[in-house]
């Protein structure tokens, strides 16, 4: 007599897999999203850095590109800084996000946006959007960031929005990681 696996057994063990496969494939795009808000949040922190930096050589804040979603820190910003010195000078290239994901409603990009009074760029805000709630979320600003009015260039909401709401409720599903100077 052969000992053999039964057409049952077999569909049983093929269903056990397959809901595993499904867990495991689930975590895993959880821990993906995860890395890349990591990623965003120390690309955060390294700009924040580069930018106090340009601060105390130059003893203003670096100029902003453009506007709109692609608008962030001008690598050649050269505002009150001794010849010779740019924004380049402290990074050869700005931090890119991840972009494994998209959304062009509400983009994962960087943004920064400068204050300017009387001729100085006086202060700013960088933020980004992350994919998930992240602990980190309970030490940044909170509030509302204006956006290319009363003074402030760069990164522009537009459609008629003039600001930004950072708050990070996890109710909403959207969760922006931002830090100022102040």
């Amino acid at each position: 007599m052969k000992k053999a696996f039964t057409l049952i057994e077999l569909l049983v063990v093929v269903s056990i897999i397959g809901v595993l496969t499904a867990i495991v494939l689930t975590q895993f795009n959880i821990v993906k999203a995860r890395a890349r808000d990591a990623k965003r949040i120390s690309d955060v922190s390294q700009m924040q850095l580069i930018v106090q930096q340009y601060f105390d050589r130059c003893n203003q804040y670096p100029s902003a590109t453009g506007t709109g979603p692609s608008a962030g820190l001008d690598i050649s910003s050269n505002v009150g800084c001794p010849a010779g010195v740019t924004l380049g000078t402290f990074l050869t290239q700005l931090p890119t996000p991840p972009l494994e994901v998209t959304d062009n409603a509400n983009p994962y990009t960087y943004r920064y946006m400068v204050h300017t009074t009387s001729g100085i760029n006086d202060d700013y805000y960088i933020v980004a959007r992350l994919e998930q709630w992240n602990k980190a979320l309970d030490d940044d600003l909170d509030g509302t960031v204006p956006a290319a009015t009363g003074g402030w260039t760069g990164w522009a909401i537009g459609n008629g929005f003039a600001t930004m709401n950072v708050n990070d409720d996890r109710t909403s599903g959207t969760y922006m990681y931002a830090v100022r100077s102040k």
